[in-house]
């Protein structure tokens, strides 16, 4: 059957056929990798306004004044109380700024200051306190500072002569006082444990990733100057016991149970309680050598770029966000502040161009809030309602010195004078520098955590001080703390032999400068010789040790880029998946290695030997390791290697899996749209060129556009398919329209005007009429009175044909009826004024039309319905390519409507048929081609048409009569007198379709709902599941259902009415002619020359949306806050236009 074009809301937007077809240019390059965007600062400072040399001098300022505030107001207690002037203790009062602020004593200069404190330790320090303390905290800020000290103070011995050793013995001491906090079953440590007394009876069992997750470094240093291999052994057990519960999209969670190593929190991210965990394997392998470090972090670390990464289209700012590890759902729209290290961590790793990308959100967010609040919201608008406070963070400063170091970009010293600038206008109090409570209220509070003067300071120094290379001598724990490399050791044990590398390739140990490691410090970065074998075998890593070799050269790469540009190009197009895929992804993954990881593994002597004497003299204190830059480097182009590949891979991995996804979701979007055999015919009545599918989804924050778009065969859709349709369908049509030539005149306008569009459907035998929503309601009177009103069909219920029961021989706007008649063709012969019944077997169109009647003498009904077989056999057709043939499918979605295939015998179908809509072959309620049945007016009418198979009304003709109570919502009193008639209800205390359904049970044939404005007349709708009536429903005016009600001789309730023949009231519905759409008479055929000649072929796009999704789409503008709802229809629009125009030209569809 043809689709009731106009029965749903059209939105159409008229395109020229050039606006349609040619692309914007404002699309992606094809063969780009991936499209990192940044968001636009809310303030860029000024590159031209930097003054290194001040700002350096002021960094040390801000250092020393906080330094020496803590010494006279709170040393030797923990932490400074800036605003109050006083001390308190956070950790059991061991004098915790003091010690983590050793290896920053010495980049500043402050060279009496740091013999001062060094001595007081050996004096005075001591970890023999019963106090509750966090084993995370503490190893990175007492074992850190006190590692990072010893070892500094080793290198050169007149830092503070007749150093002993006695930091390294503390940090001995104070480890073995957390090694009780292992003793789990799953070896994960505890996060609390008393310092005397180990584990805490009752005390919290869950510890989060970090916590547990963050103590490679300091544990694999301290068992390498000791000797004592348990250290590293426990942190790493614990490492591998979190590795080993990640998810299968490789995500870990943030908190676990220590006894049985179950996950009590899943939310995955890169912010608080998870952050350092993917900061230390990375650190531990440029430290220690060790590749199982390595090898975990490059799979945490590519799983949380593939799976935690928001989606830039969705609000144009890139963030890496809280997500579900089992499911990778969103779970809140804030990002933490401490992810702010990202940007620099993906440095350290060779990932610059996403670290930059990444860093300019984190610098936009700190001008819009003023300082970075703990949380704050995606789209940089609110901070979060309780985590406002910015406790003098330093991760923006850490990722802005790392970046600037691997990129050496001047903006980044312009971002870092704006930070600095602020810290040192809005947070000095009287003894120190405030953390702020609310960056909304810029109020400040009385603390002032250790790590400002550990880091914060500290890596604005670095960054204002050219001092660059110290990425080259030391790996920066998470407390900013500066730990030489080790050399790489056999077999990955820990000894006494380690020690740091020397010049020449030995090693040197950190406590006897004589020991030597054979040679052991070479790195062993990727052998580029066999670049193309190690890349198409998984898990051939190529890292064997030897000389040093570069990526392929510039020219080497020009060559390649020749060969292989176009195959390059479609393999950057991200992952299409192919038969050439895998040696196409080879070889761009190989360009991106030697582009991202060339300038690490290149090692040029000369230009290292200028940035060691830049940095001896910008940190003349600092002690350089020697030997360690060509360690660093070459551990960092290995590791730039690895990461950049398993990033690829895992979005390769990620991309096939969406296609798979997106094919699966594709196919069940088509399946959902049930097309029927004949051509389109848009609502305008012209014939439909091409028909896409466009499933509207919000791809991206406020904006709606077609998550599926795809091409289907230009065939018609009924009414009830597009009601079927989810409310976020909708079809999108190309047609012909015809405009007037430019220069016409207004007579040759007002002939293309009269020129009619071609019949919606032709009178082929392929196809009834086109159907449509305004339906013609006669209002018969016992005393003959014929009158006419109008009325809009439901949204739900069969539909009515066009000039269905003119073409059959009716005279709807002639006919009368006199009481007492009964229906043509029954038994009550013709009345007065009525054509006579058109001999039977009926057919319309080429199509069967059923006649079911039935009542007593004087209440007679008569229903004509158009069925979609006409019960002869078909012309096979060629398969359409664009849909499913799914046997199954049809089947269970015609009985889920009531359809029944009453056990006949399958027969072929035609690939195009809607299942909802084209019947059987064999209608055995209508007698093959045609035919009547009778049925006594009750309740299985209806059932008797579902069994009859799908159809459309021709003609419904029955007594009227009033539901009581009217609205149909509760009871129906007089259910038995509605057999057999049309029932009139009011709108209004329930759903339309709950009405409509109500009546039908009573057994009525049609419902008439009278609507409570005088004039309205809209389309009703279903519910939202889509539930259809099987007998018509119409609304008309208040003003003709007040007529109707009058006409009703007996009140409501009366056992008179209706309930005698004569002084009946009856109505008659049907489809107005014909020639009310045809655009009046036959066309002027001695103009259609001329006319022709004046018109211009345009393109017109039509959007066909059922009521249901027009419903929808107004509610998505509405909650989006727009202001002006025509313009926000109007970019709604504009993004279906865009998402079109892209859509290359297809092939035609098979017929």
């Amino acid at each position: 059957m043809c689709n009731r074009a106009c029965a749903s809301t059209l939105l159409t937007l008229l395109l020229a056929l050039a606006g349609c077809l040619v692309p914007d240019g404002h699309g992606s390059t094809p063969g780009r990798s991936p499209g990192w965007r940044a968001a636009a600062a809310v303030h860029q400072p000024s590159v031209g306004a930097v003054n290194l040399t001040q700002l350096r001098e002021e960094s040390a300022g801000m250092f020393r004044f906080g330094f020496g505030q803590y010494m006279q107001h709170a040393f030797p207690r923990d932490d400074l109380r800036p605003i109050s002037c006083r001390g308190k203790d956070s950790q059991g009062g061991i004098a915790l700024t003091l010690i983590d602020s050793l290896d920053t004593l010495i980049v500043m200069g402050e060279r009496q200051q740091l013999r001062d404190a060094v001595r007081w330790l050996a004096a005075n320090a001591t970890f023999d306190v019963d106090a509750r303390v966090h084993v995370f905290e503490l190893t990175i800020r007492a074992v850190g500072g006190l590692l990072s000290a010893h070892m500094l103070l080793e290198q050169d011995p007149g830092l503070v002569p007749g150093y002993d050793g006695s930091l390294l013995r503390l940090a001995v001491d104070l480890t073995d006082r957390f090694m009780p906090a292992f003793d789990t079953p799953t070896r994960i440590p505890l996060s609390w444990v008393n310092l005397r007394k180990g584990q805490i009876p009752g005390d919290v069992r869950a510890t989060c990733t970090a916590c547990a997750g963050t103590l490679l470094l300091e544990f694999g240093v301290l068992s390498r100057l000791t000797g004592e291999p348990r250290y590293e052994a426990a942190a790493r057990g614990a490492v591998e016991a979190i590795f080993g519960m990640r998810s299968p999209r490789g995500l870990v969670g943030n908190t676990l149970d220590c006894d049985s190593g179950q996950w009590v929190r899943t939310d995955a991210g890169v912010g608080a309680g998870v952050d350092s965990f993917y900061e230390y394997l990375l650190k531990a392998y440029l430290a220690f050598g060790d590749e199982s470090y390595l090898d975990m972090f490059k799979e945490v670390y590519a799983a949380a770029m593939t799976s935690l990464q928001l989606d830039p289209n969705w609000n144009g700012n890139i963030w890496l966000v809280d997500v579900d590890m089992q499911t990778g759902s969103v779970l809140h729209p804030y990002v933490w502040s401490l992810g702010a290290f990202w940007p620099g961590l993906q440095a350290l790793a060779g990932q610059v161009e996403e670290g930059a990308a990444l860093h300019a959100n984190w610098t936009s967010a700190w001008h819009r809030f003023g300082w970075l609040p703990e949380m704050f919201d995606v789209s940089l608008e609110n901070r979060h309602p309780t985590e406002s406070g910015y406790p003098l963070r330093p991760e923006l400063m850490e990722s802005t010195y790392l970046l600037h170091a691997a990129a050496g970009d001047p903006r980044l010293l312009a971002v870092g004078a704006s930070l600095h600038a602020r810290l040192r206008d809005k947070n000095r109090a009287a003894c120190g520098y405030a953390s702020v409570g609310d960056v909304g209220t810029g109020q400040l509070e009385d603390t002032m955590e250790s790590f400002f003067l550990s880091e914060t300071v500290k890596y604005l120094y670095l960054l204002f001080s050219n001092a660059s290379a110290v990425v080259d001598y030391f790996v920066l724990s998470t407390e900013g703390h500066l730990l030489p490399p080790f050399p790489d050791q056999p077999g990955g044990s820990t000894g006494a032999g380690a020690g740091t590398c020397s010049a020449d390739g030995g090693a040197t140990n950190a406590t006897d400068p004589a020991a030597d490691s054979g040679g052991a410090c070479r790195g062993s970065p990727p052998q580029q010789g066999s670049l193309g074998q190690q890349e198409q075998q998984e898990g051939a890593e190529g890292r064997g040790a030897g000389a040093q070799h570069d990526p392929p050269s510039a020219q080497q790469q020009q060559q390649q880029q020749e060969t292989h540009g176009a195959a390059a190009d479609a393999a950057g197009a991200r992952f299409s998946v192919s038969a050439q895929w895998d040696d196409l992804w080879q070889r761009h993954v190989r360009h991106e290695v030697g582009r991202k990881c060339r300038p690490l593994c290149r090692l040029d002597a000369e230009q290292q030997a200028e940035a060691a004497a830049a940095l001896r003299a910008a940190l003349p204190l600092l002690p350089l390791p020697p030997g360690a830059p060509a360690l660093l480097r070459a551990r960092r182009c290995t590791a730039c290697w690895e990461v950049t590949r398993a990033v690829w891979h895992a979005e390769w991995k990620k991309a096939q899996a969406a296609s798979v996804q997106a094919q699966a979701r594709i196919r069940e979007a088509e399946a959902k749209v049930q097309l029927g055999s004949a051509p389109a015919v848009s609502a305008s009545g012209q014939p439909v060129n091409r028909q896409f599918l466009c499933v509207m989804e919000e791809v991206r924050k406020g904006s709606l556009g077609c998550a599926i778009f795809r091409e289907l065969p230009a065939r018609q859709i009924s009414q009830r398919g597009l009601n079927a349709l989810p409310q976020n369908f909708m079809l999108i049509q190309l047609t012909d329209t015809v405009a007037p030539a430019p220069g016409a005149t207004a007579q040759q306008q007002t002939q293309q005007q009269e020129l009619a569009p071609p019949d919606a459907c032709p009178a082929d035998g392929s196809g009834g009429g086109p159907t449509t929503d305004v339906i013609s309601l006669e209002l018969l009177l016992p005393n003959g009175t014929v009158s006419q009103h109008q009325s809009m069909l439901a949204d739900f219920g069969p539909l009515f044909e066009l000039g269905c029961w003119e073409g059959l021989g009716g005279s709807p706007a002639g006919s009368s009826a006199a009481a007492g008649s009964g229906a043509a063709g029954g038994t009550g012969g013709a009345a007065p004024g009525h054509a006579a019944a058109p001999p039977m077997p009926l057919q319309w169109q080429g199509l069967p039309v059923q006649v079911t009647e039935g009542g007593p003498s004087g209440l007679r009904f008569r229903v004509l319905r158009v069925l979609e077989s006409a019960g002869q056999e078909e012309e096979e057709e060629e398969e359409d390519p664009y849909l499913d043939d799914d046997d199954g499918e049809v089947e269970g979605h015609l009985g889920a409507v009531g359809g029944s295939r009453g056990g006949q015998e399958e027969e072929e179908t035609d690939p195009y048929e809607d299942p909802l809509e084209d019947g059987e072959e064999d209608q055995a309620a209508s007698g093959g081609s045609g035919g009547s049945s009778s049925g006594d007016g009750g309740g299985g009418v209806a059932a008797s048409w579902n069994a009859s198979g799908p159809a459309a009304m021709c003609l419904v003709e029955g007594p009227l009569v009033a539901a009581d109570p009217l609205d149909a919502c509760g009871a129906l009193k007089n259910a038995a007198r509605l057999n057999g008639t049309i029932a009139l209800v009011q709108r209004g205390s329930c759903m339309f379709v709950n009405k409509v359904l109500a009546v039908q049970a009573a057994g009525a044939v049609a419902a008439v709902v009278v609507n409570t404005e005088a004039q309205g007349l809209m389309s009703m709708g279903t519910d939202h599941k889509g539930t259809q009536s099987s007998i018509p429903a119409v609304l008309v005016s208040g003003h003709t259902g007040a007529q109707l009600l009058r006409a009703l001789e007996e009140p409501l309730g009366s056992e008179s009415v209706g309930s005698e023949g004569a002084g009946s009231v009856h109505l008659r519905l049907h489809g107005p002619g014909q020639h009310a759409h045809a655009g009046g008479a036959a066309r002027p055929q001695h103009a259609t020359h001329e006319a022709q000649q004046a018109q211009q072929a345009q393109q017109q796009v039509e959007l066909l949306l059922s009521h249901r999704a027009q419903v929808w789409l107004f509610n998505k503008v509405a909650s989006s806050g727009a202001a002006d709802t025509n313009a926000a229809f109007a970019r709604i629009l504009e993004q279906l236009q865009a998402h079109f125009t892209k859509q290359p030209p297809l092939q035609a569809a098979a017929p």
